[in-house]
């Protein structure tokens, strides 16, 4: 979902960290031979630590759904052992070991806790070569700094350059990009929903959706729900909130993960 930028609820600072650094674990039991290779704990409500060195992906997800009473669906993970240490709830957790190109999406229960994560296995690339980070960024906010003009047309320009990445980035910074650049940046945002890169279309639609709402884009979510890349179909709906009728048309989908996350949400609305 990109951290892509969309996809961190909480907003915590999460670290990867290549554990090859001896001195770090040494005298620790936690990791010790034929000890678990994956600790979580609860430091507050809904916020957990997670340690893992060495661990197969499969059970670290197993650990994390079981000890948070989340339900996590996937179709595929890579073969990878995690070497991990994250701070967040339970999405956060997946965001920060999976990496910045996981995309994923939850529903939350109403007790504002993630209780069902699904993760498109085509978007999983685990590289915990060397020592590396992730920190999740506060959410952006409309500010009336001077500076917040500026800012919104260096997001523009880049929305347009050559680098997919660079594409993806700046559509995510459009979300919140200033009012006095309604025009321009809609317009950047339905021109990028055509993108050959799936990470620019799965940004655009995201934010798309946050600066108008599923039923003034219903057209362009049903357009993406027939996208050829599952990951922006989940995207289209992750961002259907009130219209019905896509979300039916969304348990139709070839890929499982999208099937199970739109009847997930359909029966949240007709069940509210």
């Amino acid at each position: 979902m990109i951290l892509q930028t969309q996809r961190n609820p909480n907003h915590y600072k999460c670290r990867l960290l290549a554990l090859s650094l001896g001195l770090m674990w040494s005298g620790s039991s936690v990791f010790a031979a034929g000890i678990e290779a994956v600790k979580l704990r609860e430091t507050e409500q809904g916020i957990w630590l997670l340690e893992a060195r060495q661990a197969d992906l499969p059970q670290l997800i197993e650990q994390v759904a079981k000890r948070s009473h989340s339900k996590i669906h996937y179709s595929s993970l890579p073969p990878d052992k995690v070497d991990a240490t994250c701070v967040g709830n339970p999405a956060t957790l997946l965001q920060c070991v999976l990496g910045g190109t996981a995309n994923m999406a939850y529903q939350q229960a109403k007790n504002g806790q993630n209780s069902e994560i699904w993760i498109m296995g085509s978007s999983l690339s685990i590289t915990n070569t060397g020592k590396q980070s992730c920190t999740a960024l506060p959410e952006q906010t409309d500010s009336d700094s001077p500076d917040t003009l500026q800012t919104t047309e260096k997001w523009l320009k880049q929305a347009t350059v050559k680098n997919a990445a660079s594409r993806a980035q700046a559509l995510a910074e459009l979300a919140n990009g200033d009012t006095a650049y309604d025009k321009q940046i809609r317009q950047t945002l339905h021109n990028s929903l055509q993108d050959h890169d799936p990470q620019v279309r799965i940004q655009a639609l995201q934010a798309l959706s946050k600066r108008e709402g599923d039923a003034d884009i219903s057209e362009q979510l049903r357009t993406a729900l027939h996208d050829n890349n599952p990951d922006v179909r989940l995207t289209a709906v992750e961002n259907i909130h009130t219209e019905i009728e896509l979300l039916q048309q969304a348990i139709h989908d070839s890929e499982i993960i999208v099937r199970e996350f739109a009847q997930s949400k359909l029966d949240l609305l007709n069940h509210p």
